[in-house]
């Protein structure tokens, strides 16, 4: 039974020591958030320099997120125009074939690519 209470005790420990343990969440946030470009740390950019480079990425990224979300929003647009063109047996058909590739038809499918592929080749 002792042993048993070790267990949990350690356990219990792990989790919460863990937790407490942790980043401070607002310096993940800060450091995920801003970042310089590939290769510029060699450069040796001065902390104004940075602070120009972030605030500049402060401005954009909500722009760049807007229009990110337009483009999900016409691709959507785009999918359910060219669903709607489908007869009611394709889209049938369509989910078949959708069921088949999520069941494990599409290791099958990849597998018969790579065979055409090579047989392709001389």
């Amino acid at each position: 039974m002792s042993r048993v209470r070790i267990v949990v005790a350690v356990l219990a420990l792990a989790v919460f020591g863990g937790w407490l343990l942790g980043d401070d969440p607002k310096k993940t946030d800060t450091f995920a958030k801003h970042t310089l470009p590939q290769g510029w740390k060699a450069l040796g950019l001065s902390d104004e320099q940075k602070k120009k480079i972030y605030a500049i990425e402060d401005e954009y990224e909500p722009k760049i997120t807007a229009l990110k979300k337009q483009i999900e929003a016409l691709q959507g647009e785009e999918k359910g125009k060219k669903y709607d063109i489908l007869t009611a047996e394709q889209k049938k058909q369509l989910a078949q074939l959708r069921e088949a590739k999520d069941s494990g038809g599409a290791k099958d499918d990849k597998k018969d690519d790579k065979n055409k592929k090579d047989e392709k080749k001389p």
